[in-house]
């Protein structure tokens, strides 16, 4: 992979973090991040708003990302969702409607097991 599609990788990584543990940040750290990755504010911008250093904005970037890291290590959200829209988009591409239903229904079961 090349640097722009790390930097793309990354990105999606975080707005996949943030979908299932935003919730559990504290309400500076939910801002700052969607700010940064959402709205795509600079680390300039999010401070002047904020009335805080760059820096500042930076660190709380950095311990959102890990405390939403350290989550999904324990959890696997992120993992799971993703397995799901897998499994759902194959069985939407099955073209008898009996079987369909019946790929479906096994997802849902097996959504309802896991917690999801």
């Amino acid at each position: 992979m090349n640097e722009n599609t790390d930097r793309l990788a990354s990105r999606e990584r975080v707005f996949a973090l943030l979908g299932a543990y935003e919730k559990l940040l504290t309400e500076t750290q939910a801002k700052i991040t969607n700010d940064y990755y959402i709205y795509d504010l600079s680390l300039s911008e999010i401070a002047e708003q904020a009335k805080i250093s760059r820096a500042a904005v930076s660190e709380a970037l950095r311990t959102s990302i890990d405390k939403m890291e350290e989550y999904d290590s324990k959890l696997r959200l992120v993992e799971k969702a993703g397995v799901t829209k897998a499994l759902l988009a194959e069985a939407l591409k099955i073209q008898d409607p009996g079987k369909r239903l019946e790929a479906l229904t096994k997802i849902a079961k097996e959504i309802q097991e896991d917690g999801i």
